[in-house]
């Protein structure tokens, strides 16, 4: 199902029908929604994913659903590419983004990393660090593809730092 629907977002991303709906988002919400997700999946592997304490209720124009999208979409990939064990951090912070007072997501983890040559073409629809046959993740290569083009729809952009063997 995750799958089909990836591919009808991409289609539609493609096709210019997608929209999103700005309304009022709370962080400590949406993270909570999120957390409902992840924890379990990075429970299985026994690794620790915090998310950064509030000290007030932080809220931002968004569409809610794809926000959130979009961070399960990192947050997946950074628990499948983490072994056992391993940590995952979410920071968030105030930014400036072309004059613009914005909300920065940022997202570590202790994973397997990439190598700097995967990392131009990381955004693209079903690229694949390693798309051998042989590789040990599933996946389609779309997630960051979808997540990519709904941060831009949000005035926003996505950028990737790795190393391999550093997350």
């Amino acid at each position: 199902l995750a799958v089909v629907n990836d591919l009808l977002d991409i289609s539609k991303l493609e096709a210019g029908r997608m929209r999103v709906f700005f309304e009022s988002v709370s962080l400590k919400d949406l993270f909570a929604e999120i957390g409902h997700t992840i924890f379990p999946l990075a429970e299985a592997k026994e690794q620790q994913v915090s998310f950064p304490p509030l000290s007030s209720d932080i809220s931002l124009e968004a569409d809610r659903i794809k926000l959130a999208q979009i961070l399960l979409n990192l947050l997946s990939n950074a628990v499948k590419f983490t072994p056992d064990g391993g940590k995952i951090t979410v920071n968030v912070a105030t930014a400036e983004l072309e004059g613009i007072e914005a909300i920065e997501f940022e997202i570590s983890d202790t994973g397997i990393g990439m190598p700097q040559s995967a990392l131009a073409t990381i955004f693209e629809p079903f690229h694949q660090v390693d798309g051998t046959h042989t590789r040990r993740h599933e996946g389609t290569g779309l997630g960051l593809a979808i997540s990519h083009r709904l941060v831009e729809m949000h005035g926003g952009k996505i950028e990737v730092s790795s190393q391999i063997g550093q997350g």
